[in-house]
């Protein structure tokens, strides 16, 4: 049996049924019929470290010899950051992060219902995480309140706003414009929101 990789090296294996053995040649040939440029197998994925030494972490992916990397696969299942944008997604990290998450609380478990601009609300998020904006939905008591499109900061004449630090959601007092509510104890806030890492 002889087989030819694409870098043109050829090995050839001889089995001899008397003494049972199997003699393997490896050697060089120029005349290969395999189109010439291609790397082996081990050029399109290449293992990468991320740190001391010399134990590769992360995979890349190409699909040429020495190519520039099309994605990467991080050793800890999700990128870096919100800039890793070449890292592929582990399925539960998608979920964590895609999927819509609810939080429901009660009118009184606000940390500000006395607060002059609004009651402040603080779902719970995973470290390394915060409120992804534009997919905040907030109800009170059933009722969908209005959020400007961008939903970051104070806006006149909506319900709520996400805090610039995307870690707090802001339900405005009543206003003169009939924006906002001023919660009571008995009632319940549901937030929907993704995250996103910070």
């Amino acid at each position: 049996m002889v087989v030819n990789d694409e870098s043109g090296i050829s090995i050839s294996s001889v089995f001899s049924p008397d003494s049972r053995a199997e003699t393997v040649r490896i050697f060089s040939t120029s005349n290969s019929s395999l189109p010439s440029g291609l790397g082996s197998a081990t050029d399109f994925i290449r293992g990468k470290s991320t740190g001391v030494g010399n134990q590769a972490q992360d995979l890349e992916f190409t699909n040429t010899f020495g190519g520039e990397t099309y994605y990467i696969m991080r050793g800890i299942g999700e990128p870096t950051s919100s800039r890793d944008e070449k890292a592929l997604l582990s399925v539960s990290n998608a979920n964590s992060i895609y999927n819509l998450k609810s939080f429901r609380v009660s009118g009184s478990q606000s940390s500000s219902l006395s607060a002059s601009q609004g009651q402040i609300y603080q779902p719970t998020l995973e470290t390394d995480r915060r409120i992804m904006s534009q997919s905040v939905q907030v109800k009170l008591n059933g009722l969908e309140l209005i959020s400007a499109d961008n939903q970051i900061g104070f806006t006149s004449g909506f319900d709520y706003f996400v805090s610039s630090s995307l870690k707090e959601v802001v339900i405005r007092k009543r206003q003169s414009d009939n924006s906002g509510f001023t919660l009571k104890n008995t009632d319940f806030v549901t937030i929907l929101f993704q995250s996103e890492i910070t």
